[in-house]
């Protein structure tokens, strides 16, 4: 190979390192740059202790660049060149949640998708190399290793980092997801570094994902090989001068490896196409006792029922002592030292879903059911209007609708942040669409992190319904005289839960939760004075006004914002609700029905006044008298009483009678809102006597019905621990 001069110019100094001609250089597309001028790849300007940048953009079949879907952009990643007296961050420094801290060698734009590198050089067609599956594939790590091995021994595709190959059941990354695999020989080739020797030439956490690698293109009909650099004689001479010695494939080459030498150091990858299966499905896991989990769909199983029930079909033949024999896949996966492994289970909706092999960690997260997205301005608008209509009817007054609509919102920008805030949506009427915003949420979140649960069942010792769970609905919540309050009250402050699950031991995970609470009861829970966690709202309508709301939540809300293209605008409008000022821990908004449910949280006046209402509904008599006299004795209660009637319909109206010569000056409570009325000169409404034929004594009746109940619910009170 050619010696190159030296030179003070930085991309000079680039090609020569890496033996490559300013022609190379140029088609690579090659340049050095400073964190100012990458700025407009990467969207941001890095802070890292650095010399200069390498840009290295990225190619598609065509040889064009690649333009990243999830940002719009075309995708450049960024080599860094360190300072001579730059001081490594030492080896085993962990940060806050105990994940290894490396300094970076690389640096990608926040948020982009995962690609592979295709080398873009002379004589290499990737279009006609992807679609002829007798073309063998040299795969390794990093772009600069793979152009100087499609330069001299064949194609080779690059990775950004060993593990970079896509999760177990997503598609390989862009470019390579095109790739026909069928047949196709494939070579995965790492490096060999300072602890590799000839008996374990790739370090376990490298050779963990050259397997889990070499299984995902087995099972996609690949027949694949581990090449390995440690077992060659040209390392070996590298490793008698150096005992430190580290090797990529590129340094191979250029200390005069040939490729003849490189093939004969290859293993197969894979034992068997079952294994191969096995190893790219599932991980063992030794915490909550030992299982296995399929880290394709995040399900878990006893050991014994994958050695002995799901798996055991997966068989193969071996040579016996005097006949073949019947050995099982599931129980040589148990038996490897090196199969995934999971170490940690995760639910982190601010990390990427699924296995990290390399940190042998499990997040339990899996993403959003429905992704934003807007098939028309039409559509869209018709949406929000929608939406907005329906949370303003449920929430009352504008400031608790929008206050209402962060909390949401905020679900779906900021799933990972810790919220310490809980609704409670409570009104008597029934069929207005309580029920119905927790099933849109649920359908926009998924199953996998949603759930609507009786809140005594959430509080169960054995509480599985809660893993995962980024938003839990309780519809009729009602934690009074259960105890539950306090409990409910550390589900929604505290940062971590305890999930415990029949014949598993108990875990900690990180606490997510929002919880969304409906009820038709006046006091489904007790809140302190000082307790300002749960966002208490609803709606201010009556029971006149619930027909026309209805129909309309029925015919238009629900059909609109349940159908799949409402949900996608719907996610779109969420994602972009301004968040500005809002605090996901401070103190919830204080309401006028946060202040009647503190009033009456101590007190069993409301539980009286329920009580009454419901022996009223109970009752033939279809109204009842209320006097002074009567009224003196509680007067919380028949006022909550009567707001609960006139909700549902009915009307209290100011009446005059006389029996034996004795007035009576009171009101008339009438359940069905049907006796007849006027308005007195103060603009009241009473009784309209010329067209009600009810005499004194038939009044003097509906007075002593509404004793009686008052004193038997008086009575239930006083026997119950408020």
């Amino acid at each position: 190979m050619a010696d190159f001069p030296k030179s003070i110019n930085p991309l000079s100094t680039l090609l020569a390192k890496r033996k490559l001609t300013a022609a190379e250089g140029l088609l690579m597309g090659l340049a050095i740059t400073s964190p100012e001028g990458a700025t407009g790849d990467l969207g941001f300007a890095p802070k890292d202790q650095l010399k200069h940048l390498e840009r290295l953009p990225y190619y598609g079949l065509d040889a064009q660049p690649l333009i990243d879907p999830k940002l719009g952009i075309e995708f450049v990643r960024y080599r860094i060149e360190r300072p001579d007296k730059w001081v490594p961050t030492p080896k085993g420094t962990k940060d806050s949640q105990g994940n290894p801290v490396r300094d970076r060698k690389y640096i990608s734009p926040y948020g982009s998708s995962t690609f592979v590198y295709l080398p873009r050089l002379e004589g290499l067609n990737w279009a006609d190399v992807a679609v002829n599956p007798s073309i063998e594939i040299y795969i390794t790590e990093g772009e600069f290793k793979a152009y100087t091995f499609s330069k001299y021994a064949g194609a080779c595709i690059g990775l950004t980092g060993v593990q970079a190959f896509g999760k177990n059941d997503a598609p390989f990354p862009e470019p390579f997801n095109h790739f026909s695999h069928l047949d196709r020989v494939y070579y995965i080739v790492f490096d060999a570094d300072s602890e590799s020797d000839y008996d374990n030439p790739l370090k376990s956490t490298v050779r963990d994902a050259a397997l889990r690698l070499a299984s995902k293109l087995s099972v996609k009909g690949g027949k694949v090989f581990l090449l390995n650099i440690a077992r060659t004689a040209t390392f070996m001479k590298a490793r008698e001068a150096d005992s430190e010695a580290k090797m990529g494939v590129d340094d191979y080459l250029h200390a005069g490896g040939t490729l003849e030498e490189l093939k004969a150091t290859q293993t197969s990858a894979v034992q068997c196409e079952d294994m191969a299966y096995l190893r790219n499905t599932y991980a063992y896991y030794t915490g909550e006792g030992p299982h296995i989990v399929n880290v394709v769909t995040g399900n878990i199983y006893k050991t014994s029922v994958f050695e002995h029930e799901l798996e055991r079909h997966r068989t193969r033949l071996i040579e016996g002592p005097r006949s073949l024999k019947k050995v099982y896949v599931a129980s040589e996966f148990l038996e490897l030292r090196d199969k995934p492994v999971i170490e940690r289970k995760v639910f982190w909706p601010h990390h990427p879903p699924g296995y990290d092999a390399e940190n042998k960690l499990y997040n339990e997260w899996r993403g959003f059911a429905i992704e934003g997205a807007v098939a028309s301005a039409e559509l869209y608008n018709g949406v929000v209007a929608v939406w907005r209509k329906f949370i303003g009817g449920l929430y009352g007054v504008p400031e608790q609708a929008e206050y209402a609509e962060k909390f949401i919102a905020d679900i779906f920008q900021n799933p990972g942040r810790k919220t310490t805030k809980a609704i409670l949506l409570m009104t008597p009427l029934t069929g207005i669409g309580k029920s119905l915003q927790g099933e849109i949420l649920r359908e926009l979140i998924g199953p996998n992190h949603s759930v609507a649960i009786e809140l005594d069942r959430s509080m169960d010792k054995f509480n599985a319904p809660l893993a995962r769970k980024l938003f839990l609905q309780m519809d009729e919540a009602s934690g009074r005289f259960s105890g539950h309050e306090s409990k409910l009250d550390d589900l929604i402050t505290s940062d971590t839960v305890m999930i415990e699950k029949k014949g598993f031991d108990p875990i900690v995970v990180d606490n997510f939760t929002r919880i969304f609470m409906t009820s038709n009861a006046l006091v489904p829970i007790r809140i302190p004075a000082e307790g300002r966690r749960i966002f208490v709202t609803g709606p201010i309508m009556l029971a006149s006004d619930k027909p026309i709301w209805s129909a309309w939540v029925g015919a238009v809300a629900a059909k609109l914002l349940k159908s799949a293209e409402g949900l996608a605008a719907l996610r779109w409008y969420l994602d972009r609700v301004d968040l500005t000022g809002w605090n996901p821990t401070e103190h919830v908004m204080v309401t006028p029905q946060m202040l009647r449910l503190v009033e009456v949280s101590n007190t069993a006046n409301l539980n009286v006044a329920m009580g009454l209402w419901e022996a009223f509904q109970e009752s033939d008599a279809e109204y009842w008298f209320l006097n002074a006299t009567l009224r003196g004795k509680n007067g919380m209660v028949w006022g909550e009483m009567v707001q609960t009637m006139e909700l549902y319909g009915g009307q209290s109206l100011r009446h005059e009678f006389k029996v034996k010569g004795m007035k009576y000056k009171g009101a008339v409570l009438d359940r069905t809102g049907n006796m007849p009325r006027k308005q007195d000169k103060d603009t009241k409404y009473v009784l309209d006597n010329l067209k009600a034929d009810i005499a004194g004594d038939q009044m003097l009746v509906a007075l002593r019905r509404a004793e009686a109940a008052f004193d038997a619910w008086q009575t239930i009170a006083g026997s119950k621990k408020y």
